[in-house]
């Protein structure tokens, strides 16, 4: 099996079944990132995965907090660097819902490319945008 090209959320990644799922998906060329509470474990196994010249990820979490698993999610995205977001508006009569879009980016300090696909068709893109900022898209025209 090929996982090349493939990001892996394992969680319990640091014992039994998950340790091994992760070791596996990892060694098929999967990127791996996985969950546990043993940090001593997790933080081991992350760096054999990549001594073996792989890409891992560890984030010391418990799968029974909420607020842990979506950190673990953001993590595994901002590791990763591609997010993708959909903005519906005008969902029902009398209301509206926030235009403005929000990406967390992590650690990452610039944005490379920043792409808005319209309905109809229009693009537009942007490139090399600072993090930490709000940055006003407008519809051309």
């Amino acid at each position: 099996m090929d996982l090349s090209g493939t990001t892996a959320l394992i969680t319990g990644g640091t014992s039994g079944i998950g340790r091994a799922t992760a070791e596996l998906f990892a060694n098929q060329g999967a990127a791996v990132a996985f969950t546990g509470r043993d940090e001593d474990r997790g933080t081991a196994l992350a760096e054999l995965i990549r001594a073996g010249g792989r890409d891992a990820l560890f984030v010391r979490a418990d799968v029974r907090s909420a607020a842990e698993c979506a950190t673990t999610v953001e993590a595994t995205l901002a590791g990763r660097r591609r997010l993708v977001r959909r903005l519906y508006a005008g969902s029902s009569y009398l209301s509206s819902e926030d235009p403005r879009v929000h990406l967390g980016l992590g650690d990452a300090d610039r944005v490379e490319r920043l792409v808005v696909r319209r309905p109809g068709g229009r693009v537009t893109t942007l490139r090399d945008l600072a993090a930490d900022r709000i940055v006003a898209v407008r519809a051309p025209g």
